[in-house]
């Protein structure tokens, strides 16, 4: 995961940009992470129930699945106090057999100009190759500070 100063969008490969809207609720399990999410492309929405749990640094195991509207809803009263619904644009790509997702975030406010490029590895100990049309600021893959929860947190 890294923190981007700039990135040049004309210069990106063939993506798909879709809105993201992750809310943290509440969990009955100690270490876990619950997330609701809306994905949506030009007003169509998908709605997903998200719990991780991290093994060790770096390394999460997440279990997802597809939700109703309605269920979300419903679940959306479990948010967790004093959390903030974020917004962003992800714009998903594929670089040298590589699956990125280039997060641009809109709200809160606070963070209008923050940027993050993940990289989706299948293994561990795959080699990254970072475009070179980004410009990194700084690589953030083992710092909380990113993290969409702590973020939420404000």
């Amino acid at each position: 995961k890294y923190l981007l100063c700039s990135v040049d969008f004309s210069a990106l490969p063939h993506y798909v940009t879709s809105e993201i809207t992750p809310l943290y609720i509440q969990s009955d399990v100690d270490g876990e992470i619950s997330r609701l999410r809306r994905r949506g492309v030009s007003g169509a929405y998908t709605y997903y129930h998200t719990k991780k749990r991290e093994i060790r640094s770096g390394v999460r195991v997440e279990t997802e699945r597809l939700i109703t509207r309605h269920e979300y809803e419903h679940l959306a009263t479990l948010q967790i106090p004093n959390t903030e619904v974020i917004e962003k644009l992800r714009h998903c790509f594929v670089y040298k057999d590589q699956y990125l997702e280039l997060d641009v975030f809109q709200k809160p406010s606070k963070y209008e100009r923050l940027i993050l490029l993940e990289i989706e590895l299948t293994e561990e100990h795959d080699a990254i190759e970072l475009p070179p049309w980004v410009d990194i600021a700084e690589d953030v893959t083992e710092s909380n500070e990113y993290a969409n929860f702590v973020l939420a947190k404000g």
